[in-house]
């Protein structure tokens, strides 16, 4: 028979090393948390962000038919095929955001230059589409040589080419950097901006063909062309916003 003995085995110090890779750990799951935390923030302002692109469309939407069809384009403060007015406001204002939200990239990442200049930029084009910059200059350049009429509207995106070149590159470079949503965000507003500019030669054309501005071609023409426009700038204030927060947090958890 084997007796066992009734004294407890002393029990043996724990290693440091275990302590040390209990507090590493413990630092690792919370910066997992916080991680997904950031990119719930992240991914939540973007669903938010194009949910409200979607409401800003279809509200300039149903104030330009409004103007159209039921006010004979007499109240021009709601038409989206004018300026200085709600829809210009609303593009402008996303276009402002936009170049704050680059700001603040150029902040959290540190790369100063490209999202500085993006800022500079987008900043440029806000006050452009407020205060009428490249229309300013189409009716003292062009205008000056004798009456065009609508055809002066495919003037102003030739004059500013270099420009547009330009924030195109800018975006593009400015979004590689970013994470997937935020990054697919920029570049579907970018698409929307190219895609409004071409629409505004296919406008053009519709006119010197002939069609009038209450026409229901020339009409859809205007939705898609204003349409596109507001909703690329939100987009892509979303974008870099949400891109924003997103590194904000991985400069934190690289600092931390």
């Amino acid at each position: 028979m084997i007796i066992k003995s009734s004294r407890a085995r002393p029990r043996l110090p724990s290693h440091p090393a275990t302590a040390s890779s209990r507090v590493v750990s413990w630092t690792a799951v919370r910066a997992t948390v916080l991680r997904r935390d950031a990119l719930s923030i992240a991914d939540s302002f973007i669903t938010l962000g194009l949910a409200l692109a979607i409401v800003a469309f279809v509200a300039q939407t149903l104030m330009h038919l409004t103007d159209v069809y039921l006010l004979d384009r007499q109240l021009q403060f709601i038409n989206a095929d004018e300026e200085a007015n709600i829809p210009t406001w609303a593009s402008a204002s996303s276009a402002f955001v936009a170049a704050v939200a680059a700001l603040l990239l150029a902040v959290a990442s540190g790369r100063r230059v490209l999202y500085g200049g993006l800022a500079a930029l987008l900043g440029f084009m806000s006050l452009d589409d407020a205060v009428q910059v490249h229309e300013r200059i189409v009716h003292r350049r062009v205008h000056s040589l004798g009456p065009i009429h609508d055809a002066a509207r495919i003037v102003w995106p030739l004059l500013y080419l270099p420009l547009l070149i330009l924030g195109f590159v800018l975006l593009v470079l400015a979004a590689r950097a970013l994470t997937t949503r935020p990054r697919v965000c920029v570049w579907l507003g970018l698409g929307l901006l190219v895609a409004s500019v071409g629409a505004e030669f296919v406008g053009t054309l519709i006119l010197e063909l002939g069609a009038t501005k209450m026409s229901l071609l020339y009409t859809l023409e205007v939705i898609v062309e204003e349409g596109a426009e507001l909703v690329g700038w939100i987009a892509i204030a979303v974008g870099l916003l949400a891109g924003a927060i997103d590194m904000a947090e991985r400069h934190h958890d690289s600092v931390a």
